[in-house]
């Protein structure tokens, strides 16, 4: 296709100017195959098939944990893919942070829906934010070890942030501020 945008775009500049729609149809064409072939690939790469025995993963906390009323939910990478973590509340749980590698003898799976087909397709969401896996980690199942915070950039601009809310809340911003500031 690129090489037909090529002559057609080449033939053009011979022609006259009635036929300038034809290099803007093959730009567009050419641009929309692309736009989905790399949805397609983005597609592909968020799906694995998990093993369905419980296995020992090892994986960096990719956010700061959100707590959940029991649990916290914890974005961890593992194996390249994104999964999420529910952790029971507990001392240990409550002092992860952004870049904490957690090791976790689970049984991971894929996200999944209810059986309540009008509800909200909540295994699709979590599969086009990027999200490959979901587990519960029994809290004797898991540990936090000491090879944390690797050296990305997104990583260690999550670590600056969450300094920053630290300090704000200490100066003592309203949780409802937070989340605007968070976004800031």
């Amino acid at each position: 296709l690129l090489f037909l945008l090529l002559v057609l775009s080449r033939l053009l500049k011979e022609s006259s100017y009635e036929g300038r729609w034809v290099f803007g149809a093959g730009a567009m064409s050419f641009m929309f195959l692309v736009g989905l072939v790399l949805t397609e690939h983005a597609w592909k790469d968020v799906e694995i098939d998990w093993s369905k025995e419980k296995k020992l993963y090892r994986g960096v906390s990719q956010d700061m944990p959100l707590e959940k009323p029991k649990t916290y939910q914890c974005r961890i990478k593992v194996l390249d893919k994104e999964v999420l973590l529910y952790i029971p509340k507990d001392s240990l749980s409550a002092s992860l942070e952004v870049g904490d590698e957690i090791t976790a003898y689970i049984r991971m799976e894929s996200p999944q829906n209810k059986e309540d087909f009008q509800a909200f397709d909540y295994a699709r969401y979590l599969h086009r934010k990027g999200i490959s896996g979901v587990a519960y980690v029994p809290a004797d199942a898991w540990s936090k070890t000491d090879n944390g915070f690797q050296g990305s950039l997104k990583l260690k601009a999550l670590k600056l942030r969450e300094c920053v809310m630290e300090k704000h809340r200490q100066w003592g911003i309203g949780e409802s501020q937070m989340p605007v500031l968070s976004a800031l």
